[in-house]
This record gives C-alpha cells, sequence and structure tokens, in this order.
C-alpha cells in the first residue's frame, strides 16, 4: 500500500472531520482541531494528512504548547490529535504521521 502525506489543504477539512467523527464516534476531537485551527498555536504545516488512492486514511495535528511550573516556562508541540481510518488501522499509518510530522517540526525549528 503506497501512503503519501502531506500538510492539509482546505479541501481537506471536511473528510478529516468527518474521519474524525468515525473514528471517535462523536465530534469532540474534529471540533478541538478546529478550535487549534482558529488560534495562535496552530502550525498549518504540521497539520498532515495521509492518503492511500486519494483515499483520505490518517491525519495527525502537532501545535505549539508552553509548559509551565510556576516561573518555569517551556516551548514545546503537542500532539492534539492523531487518526486512522479503523480499516486501516495495525499498519503503521500512525508511526509514519508521527515520524513525517516530527520530521518536519525539525526542519521548521518548532522543536
Amino acid at each position: 500500500m503506497k501512503i503519501s502525506i502531506r500538510p492539509e489543504q482546505p479541501a481537506d477539512i471536511h473528510e478529516i472531520y468527518d474521519l474524525n467523527k468515525l473514528v471517535f464516534g462523536q465530534d469532540n476531537e474534529a471540533k478541538l482541531i478546529d478550535h487549534v485551527r482558529q488560534g495562535p498555536n496552530f502550525i498549518p504545516e504540521l497539520s498532515l494528512v495521509a492518503f492511500s488512492d486519494n483515499e483520505l486514511i490518517g491525519y495527525i495535528l502537532f501545535s505549539r504548547i508552553t509548559i509551565a511550573n510556576g516561573e518555569y516556562r517551556h516551548q514545546s508541540l503537542g500532539l492534539a490529535s492523531m487518526i486512522v481510518h479503523p480499516a486501516y488501522q495495525k499498519r503503521g499509518i500512525g508511526a509514519k504521521l508521527i515520524t513525517y510530522g516530527l520530521q518536519k517540526a525539525t526542519e521548521l525549528k518548532a522543536l
């Protein structure tokens, strides 16, 4: 199976929302993604989709986070969502999304 991974495009947003609802059985996670997209911590290059034969089969979203403890503050990345279509789970697609995302984050100096 050939898998391609790329940043999401506006045309993908509805499919990402539907895939979240399918995987989680509700739309809470999909709403969280929409919320992150609209906020200041969204990094468009780290909102990634996985396709196989023009079918959206996976999604991952990394966003900026601040880790704080008292006066200590550290900027990092959080993984806000990762989903793989049930028919494609346990095939390493999630691992590929994570690996690709971390490589892209390193290129962007987001880590």
